[in-house]
């Protein structure tokens, strides 16, 4: 199905709209004739701090269960975006690094101590750092993805939105599950099971694991090395009930990663790239093919290597009080990473790079949900949060004279030690009042008292030009920022019917400051608060016994100082901007017989800077998932599934264009993946077979770009470093349940 089509008849999904994305399975009930009628499933969600269905929600919400999740072989962070097409996810060079934008709007990749825009949390607890949410990506019961100023119930930087990962609880009768897959295309395994212990009548217990080994599509010309990312980890939850009073869930979990070779290629443009490669002895190795790089270092023995360690609990204690519940929720976090790189992405050791890092966290969540009568309920409560992150980055230079744009060579070496301690209190309150039976008020406020204190340092490892004039080393001191806020929201929801909901909403988020760890120069790291503004209106509704579920909305966001970080080939600058977006959100889902499910999610997002309306970075203008479900029996043992679909997106920019200054680098091209899963199993019996196609036209296009760093090259050209998406891949995937 090619891309233009998909533009063609998109006006048609706009006036569909949708104010929630969700996938659901198949249900049926019976008809008053005895017949057996298609129905869509309540979605149940928990994003927003109550447990709540999907259409009754007025706000944009997708939910994606389990048993899609497996289906569509969704394994990493990045590839969250082929289910939940509101979300467009970019790597950077530290793998365990991501951007996340929600209607073409979040945070840059690459430097760790920034705060994302779009608010990650585990079930409901918040996680700082995105790399901690994707090393989370095992034994998951769903994934929720809300969209826009999510202020007043969830707080810490969803001025954008928030994505929240469900994990598997454990059941009160033992079980067991575990799925082995293998891609045949990159050589990826992938295993992962769980248990459930029941412990006693009132405690149960679950334990689950995986082992992931990954591969990628690059290939290191000079070592021969491949991409290869290994992961594992385990997780413990504990459930106790001593009474229908009290329910108290525990989880522990660990993780551990380690990836090495090439995730980057490269785009050259003029002679300094092969001046340099052999400058170090290696004399015509500069390549730029999709699946292959010379990148080889001797430094770090190779190429670029990769490792994170995490560790997080957290415990959540629900009080159920006559009308109400008192929940407490506290998580605690820390993780541990390096990357070791080639940072001219040529091979030799121009430039060097061994950035370690570690990071804290407790927060600590006290609420109280409850009800006043048959027309009020609410929401309020407290929130505290305390964490650290340090990092040392030792640089290392050796550009010889001539390959870059400077009249002399770039040499000597450096170490930049940054620490940023973060404290944030806050209290919250939201509640709705039925006006009337249909018509529902809905008024929320959050108070914010934040700070953030930083502490520098740059000192000299390697006399050189590099490291006494370009990045001189600079004493220690230290920087801090203390700033409270005002949010909330309001908003009106009027239920025509049961099935049919009207409403509008209106809110207002706030990101604070703070400082970037990677930038040149550290006097100018500080960045200011963002604040967000989001209304929306749409509708939600459902037809013909709900086998027919039509969902509207339209948006507009407007964000204060949004914070920009970017690399311009010699450094990371970091500022402010004013931006906007406005656009529509469309979702169609329809069953026109058992088993059979058609669905078009479609957003079009119109992200710009808000002065000269150049476009913001990773925000394509389109993008979606249409596709095809289908359910049927094989015979009275076996049942089958077959699902296609193609998640789509236009083209991008990959960095925030500057006024005055040219912008040089590609855009990310359109893309427009084709994926099929067909399945085989027995429910009786528990075990299924699976193949998974992904991107099966083989369609080669880059996710993030930016500068190729020192390297000259001719007037009006860039030479770039890239990182590929994934080509096709195929795999079988085997799953047993008892």
């Amino acid at each position: 199905m090619p891309v233009k089509w998909l533009w063609s008849v998109a006006p048609l999904a706009l006036l569909i709209g949708s104010g929630v994305q969700a996938q659901t399975t198949v249900g049926t009930a019976p008809a008053p004739d005895g017949a057996s009628t298609v129905l869509l499933d309540e979605i149940v969600v928990t994003a927003r701090k109550r447990v709540e269905t999907a259409q009754s929600v007025a706000a944009t919400i997708t939910v994606v269960d389990e048993a899609r999740l497996a289906a569509a072989g969704i394994v990493n962070f990045s590839d969250i975006s082929k289910v939940v097409p509101a979300l467009n996810i970019a790597d950077s060079p530290d793998s365990n690094q991501f951007a996340v934008t929600i209607r073409g709007l979040g945070s840059a990749p690459g430097n760790p101590s920034f705060d994302s825009s779009v608010a990650t949390y585990i079930d409901g607890a918040f996680v700082s750092r995105d790399r901690e949410f994707g090393a989370s990506l095992f034994d998951m019961s769903s994934l929720e993805a809300i969209s826009g100023t999510q202020a007043t119930l969830l707080g810490k930087n969803s001025s954008l939105g928030a994505v929240n990962l469900v994990t598997t609880k454990p059941g009160t009768d033992v079980a067991f599950n575990t799925r082995y897959s293998h891609e045949f295309e990159l050589k990826s395994d992938r295993i992962e099971a769980g248990i459930d212990v029941p412990l006693a009548p009132t405690l149960t217990m679950r334990i689950a694991g995986f082992y992931d080994s990954q591969g990628g599509p690059l290939r290191d010309v000079i070592s021969g090395e491949k991409y290869r990312d290994r992961k594992g980890g385990g997780r413990l939850t504990a459930v106790w009930t001593p009474s229908d009073l009290v329910d108290v869930t525990a989880s522990a979990q660990v993780t551990r990663n380690v990836s090495k070779g090439p995730n980057a290629s490269v785009q050259l443009y003029g002679d300094a790239p092969g001046r340099l490669a052999a400058a170090f002895g290696y004399p015509g190795t500069p390549v730029s093919a999709y699946d292959q790089i010379a990148v080889y270092s001797p430094s770090i023995g190779g190429v670029r290597r990769n490792s994170l360690n995490s560790e997080r609990g957290a415990v959540t204690a629900n009080f159920h009080l006559g009308e109400g519940t008192l929940t407490s929720q506290t998580a605690y976090s820390a993780s541990r990473g390096g990357v070791d790189l080639n940072g001219a992405y040529l091979p030799g050791d121009a430039h060097t790079a061994f950035i370690h890092d570690n990071s804290k966290q407790f927060t600590q969540e006290l609420r109280y949900t409850g009800e006043i009568g048959p027309r009020f309920d609410y929401v309020a409560g407290i929130f505290y949060l305390y964490g650290t992150f340090k990092q040392k980055d030792a640089e290392y230079f050796d550009f010889p004279v001539g390959t870059t744009p400077l009249p002399f060579p770039v040499d000597g070496a450096n170490n930049t030690d940054f620490k940023q301690t973060n404290k944030a209190y806050s209290g919250f309150t939201q509640a709705n009042f039925k006006i009337l039976d249909p018509l529902t008020l809905t008024g929320g406020i959050r108070y914010t008292k934040e700070s953030k204190d930083a502490d520098f340092a740059r000192t000299l490892l390697v006399p050189g030009i590099y490291s006494t004039l370009l990045s001189p080393p600079v004493a220690p001191f230290s920087l801090s920022n203390d700033k409270g806020s005002i949010d909330g929201t309001v908003g009106l929801n009027y239920a025509l019917t049961k099935d049919f909901l009207l409403y509008v909403t209106w809110g207002q988020g706030t990101k604070a400051g703070g400082y970037a760890s990677a930038v040149s120069d550290l006097s100018k790291s500080f960045y200011k608060p963002e604040v967000a503004q989001t209304a929306e209106v749409g509708f939600k509704s459902q037809w013909f016994d709900r086998t027919l579920t039509l969902n509207g909305g339209y948006f507009d966001t407007n964000v204060d100082n949004f914070q920009v970080v970017i690399y311009d080939g010699t450094g990371f600058v970091v500022f402010n901007q004013n931006v906007k977006t406005n656009g529509l959100e469309s979702q169609v889902s329809l069953r026109p017989v058992n088993g059979l499910r058609l669905s078009w999610n479609n957003i079009y997002s119109n992200a710009r800077d808000a002065g000269n309306g150049t476009r913001v970075p990773l925000a394509p203008r389109w993008s979606g998932v249409v596709g095809a479900a289908y359910q049927f029996d094989l015979s009275a043992e076996l049942d089958a599934d077959l699902d296609v679909n193609m998640d789509y997106r236009s083209k991008a920019n990959s960095q925030t264009i500057i006024t005055g200054t040219p912008y040089l680098l590609p855009k990310l091209a359109s893309l427009h993946r084709l994926n099929a899963s067909v399945g085989v199993g027995d429910r009786e019996q528990g075990w299924e077979v699976r193949l998974i196609g992904q991107n099966l036209t083989n369609q080669q296009v880059y996710g993030f770009n930016f500068p190729l760093p020192f390297v000259t090259s001719p007037p009006g050209t860039q030479s770039v470093v890239r990182f590929p998406i994934n080509p096709r891949t195929v795999k079988l995937q085997l799953s047993f349940k008892m």
